[in-house]
């Protein structure tokens, strides 16, 4: 690996050394033209310049070449009619949440893309998108597991259960549901988690409306 890479960077330097001595004759030429003197300011701008010129060219190649997968592989997934994450929890009937669960359980995977398609980051590009073969079926255990596994803030468990906070606050305290677990994300405050199945649970006791008592939401 050591040596490869000197014989990368000894190319580069011969590489850079032919096109120097090509170029210059052109820019001290063009700098006459321009009633401009080859000197140590002016050269040191000149080398700027072409060192910002060529990163552009680097950014443009990368970004044609990031195009040119992204096309290649909706063409793929459209030819194996693969589902995109959305389309594959709504077959399945699940949240996005409940997709991620299953995921993190083993009970569904993405299927493989072949490398040549297959994103250069696994972050905050378009690239990162996951697809999933369309025969998918779960089964009631399958259901049962995900629902168990799938934590639940304070503010997902009510809306799953379409209620307001206090109406959620006020149903597991009356049926003595206690929270399995706590997270914090990065600089914010701790919250509580159910589990879903249990959440699940309540759902019977939702009075008409989802309405009951007053007051304000207890903080999370």
């Amino acid at each position: 690996m050591v040596r490869f890479a000197q014989s990368r960077s000894g190319a580069v330097n011969v590489l850079a050394a032919e096109v120097a001595a090509a170029m210059a004759e052109s820019v001290a030429a063009a700098m006459d033209e321009a009633g401009l003197d080859l000197t140590l300011s002016n050269t040191m701008a000149l080398t700027s310049a072409l060192g910002k010129a060529l990163e552009s060219v680097g950014r443009e190649r990368e970004c044609a070449v990031r195009q040119r997968r992204i096309e290649r592989r909706t063409a793929w997934v459209e030819e194996q009619g693969l589902l995109t994450a959305a389309e594959a929890a709504q077959h399945l009937g699940l949240t996005p949440h409940e997709l991620d669960t299953a995921q993190a359980l083993d009970i569904i995977a993405p299927v493989d893309v072949p490398s040549d398609l297959r994103a250069t980051s696994e972050h905050f590009t378009s690239e990162s998108w996951r697809y999933y073969a369309p025969n998918l079926t779960l089964t009631p255990v399958d259901h049962a597991r995900i629902a168990h596994g799938t934590l639940l803030t304070r503010t997902q468990a009510s809306e799953r259960l379409g209620v307001s906070l206090q109406v959620f606050d006020d149903l597991r305290m009356e049926q003595g549901i206690m929270p399995v677990a706590q997270s914090q994300a990065q600089g914010s405050s701790r919250s509580t988690l159910y589990r879903a199945d249990v959440v699940d649970q309540l759902a019977g006791l939702v009075p008409q409306g989802g309405m009951r008592g007053r007051g304000k939401a207890r903080a999370s």
